[in-house]
């Protein structure tokens, strides 16, 4: 795969993170047996976008809420999902089987939307690759809300084997724990293809492989 060059980067105008936010999807890409559809959720003004498209997918799906965005669906995240139910549901998903590639490139927490992405294909789609952006480190470092933790991580009580003031040291070790558990909720397995914590630790990059 031919590598993203940072001075192409630069003249996109790719946000702070750059290095980390492009080396997640280079494994992600890289991990990607065909190249049919790739679906970019939070997609801004398509930096990562552009990544995908130079990268020989077929089609690149991009969704944002913000209006001023160069999103092809100018809405909430949650929103195009529960469209994508619809669609499903209806029969006329057609090209939905061929997503290789979903990428929740989030400024916060996307794990919701994570979750109800596979309560809505399931298995259906395996193997699929999904790249993730979360950002709660800094409200983890805040916060000790043990309620967030368990919603957005499925931590429960009884599995808590960190201590949540110091949570955000563990930011890493909960996303790995996050994705193994809805992968095996779907009867699948998560491989972890690249996964590194932003300068700061309020940002962890992470991209898998479900199959």
């Amino acid at each position: 795969m031919q590598q993203v060059q940072t001075e192409k980067l630069k003249i996109l105008g790719v946000p702070r993170y750059r290095d980390e936010r492009v080396k997640v999807r280079e494994a992600a890409i890289k991990a990607c047996k065909d190249k049919n559809v790739a679906l970019e959720l939070y997609s801004g003004n398509g930096d990562m976008s552009n990544i995908y498209s130079n990268s020989g997918f077929n089609l690149v799906v991009t969704v944002d809420k913000d209006k001023n965005s160069e999103a092809q669906f100018k809405i909430p995240a949650m929103n195009y999902l529960d469209r994508l139910e619809i669609a499903i549901e209806l029969g006329a998903e057609k090209d939905l089987h061929k997503i290789d590639l979903v990428d929740f490139d989030a400024y916060g927490n996307p794990n919701l939307e994570v979750q109800r992405f596979f309560e809505i294909v399931k298995d259906k789609m395996a193997p699929i690759v999904v790249v993730i952006t979360d950002g709660l480190g800094l409200k983890m470092k805040r916060s000790r809300d043990m309620k967030l933790l368990r919603q957005r991580f499925l931590i429960s009580g009884e599995e808590a084997y960190i201590d949540y003031r110091y949570s955000w040291k563990f930011h890493p070790e909960l996303t790995r724990f996050f994705m193994k558990t809805v992968a095996k909720k779907y009867k699948m397995t998560a491989t972890e293809l690249c996964l590194l914590q932003g300068k700061g630790k309020n940002f962890v990059f992470s991209s898998w492989l479900l199959q």
